[in-house]
């Protein structure tokens, strides 16, 4: 939904970006502008980073989000 209709009413960057401070952690990595990235460079972008039917990430969805780890962990 967020990524089809925007954080007008609730934005989770801000949530998970508060979520942290308060916790203090040490580290948010945020997926959103990658997700965004691919999106307006792919017109199926739904049906290729989500199982068709579910919430859940395809494999190419779990791969960029494995790739900002290795990014920020190496």
């Amino acid at each position: 939904d967020t990524m089809r209709f925007g954080q007008k009413y609730f934005n989770w960057e801000e949530y998970a970006k508060n979520i942290c401070i308060a916790s203090g952690c040490k580290k948010l990595l945020n997926s959103f502008p990658a997700f965004d990235e691919f999106k307006n460079k792919n017109e199926d972008w739904l049906g290729k980073l989500f199982i068709d039917g579910d919430l859940h990430h395809s494999e190419l969805g779990h791969t960029i989000i494995s790739e900002l780890i290795i990014r920020e962990f190496n």
